[in-house]
């Protein structure tokens, strides 16, 4: 097996491509966005891993609002 190294909109294109077929998801990303599934089609059973501590919040890198929408929606 050999690596494949992508980035930018390749990244991305790979990242869904992936997703659309897999039974779940597990992402582990540096912030959320305000609207979390304009990027990505979360399912139930999927799971995020995300900075979403006060400070991060607070200086609007990651939004409450974007990961109380995932929650709400998988509840």
């Amino acid at each position: 097996m050999s690596a494949k190294f992508k980035g930018g909109t390749k990244l991305w294109d790979e990242i869904q491509k992936r997703a659309k077929t897999s039974k779940s998801l597990t992402a582990c990303v540096g912030y959320v966005g305000r609207t979390p599934f304009d990027v990505m089609r979360w399912r139930e059973g999927d799971t995020l891993i995300a900075d979403l501590s006060e400070e991060t919040v607070t200086r609007g890198f990651s939004s409450a609002r974007g990961a109380l929408k995932l929650l709400n929606a998988k509840s």
